[in-house]
């Protein structure tokens, strides 16, 4: 039996010729009341802003103060998207993809806000992608190489191949680090429409406002925009970075070596797959076992 480390390095050259890092400073404060935790003894001195969306005036308040969008700004959001396209695959519960759990929809043309690093907002889809591919549409480039995103992708994805493909969309970046939340809802607004990100430039100003407004509206439109006649046509560098993902194991996840609720990995004696051996019930410390045989062989 071999126990140790798979090899995850990519067979493809990384292509990023993307600005250097910009990192959001802060995180953003999880509401202390949810939704679900509001009872009979305190809803008397809830003041809510929409509650068949589940947001509080502290929550419009969050929007109108220029502070960062929390899970029930952005969950609110897809809410609205989901009924306005009816037949869209993806915007899920973000805490519920973020925390590893099942994903419940489908992933044929996708769109899905995703919340990584703990401090973050970004937008994936498969909507403009090749097969094998997924699309990261971030303001900023905090999602490059995050370990939380690889794995809140290879979930959603959950791709019987060894590996897929991870690529960095080039749009539009924001002015300072709190609006990533905003944009992650403007880029899936966009690509439910069927349009690509890349080829259009948001008005960052207004984008509060707007969002604001739909939600008293219950229903998006399209965020305010700028001229930006040259994204308009297909450029060669539309992709900024892209990367193979190797995943594993019967949770099609990617190995972490920061990840320790899964254990060692083990190697399969015969077809040589590498399995966590958390998801095989085994003990690589237990030296009776001379050699491991997966579940397929």
């Amino acid at each position: 039996m071999i126990v140790g480390e798979p090899n995850t390095v990519s067979s493809s050259p990384l292509k990023n010729t993307s600005p250097p890092e910009l990192l959001c400073n802060l995180s953003p404060i999880r509401p202390q009341i949810s939704p679900s935790t509001v009872t009979e003894s305190n809803t008397s001195s809830v003041k809510y802003w929409n509650k068949r969306l589940g947001l509080h005036e502290s929550d419009r308040t969050t929007v109108r103060c220029g502070e960062w969008l929390t899970d029930k700004h952005i969950n609110a959001a897809q809410s609205l998207l989901r009924e306005q396209f009816p037949l869209q695959q993806g915007l899920q519960d973000t805490l519920l993809v973020e925390q590893c759990r099942t994903y419940h929809s489908g992933t044929n043309n996708f769109v899905q806000i995703l919340y990584i690093n703990g401090n973050h907002w970004v937008c994936t889809s498969n909507r403009f992608s090749p097969a094998g591919a997924v699309d990261v549409f971030d303001c900023s480039t905090c999602s490059r190489n995050s370990r939380t995103l690889k794995r809140q992708l290879a979930l959603i994805l959950q791709c019987p191949a060894a590996s897929f493909c991870v690529r960095h969309i080039d749009v539009q970046r924001q002015n300072g680090s709190s609006e990533c939340g905003l944009f992650a809802i403007a880029f899936a607004y966009t690509l439910c429409l069927g349009l690509d990100p890349s080829t259009i430039r948001y008005d960052q100003a207004q984008m509060r406002t707007h969002y604001e407004a739909c939600i008293n509206d219950e229903e998006f439109e399209m965020f305010p925009t700028l001229p930006y006649h040259h994204r308009q046509a297909a450029r060669q560098n539309r992709v900024k970075s892209e990367k193979q993902l190797r995943i594993f194991c019967k949770c099609r996840l990617p190995w972490d070596k920061d990840d320790t609720t899964k254990g060692a990995m083990i190697q399969c004696s015969r077809c040589k797959e590498w399995y966590h051996e958390h998801c095989c019930n085994i003990n690589s410390t237990d030296y009776t076992i001379k050699k491991y045989i997966c579940d397929k062989c």
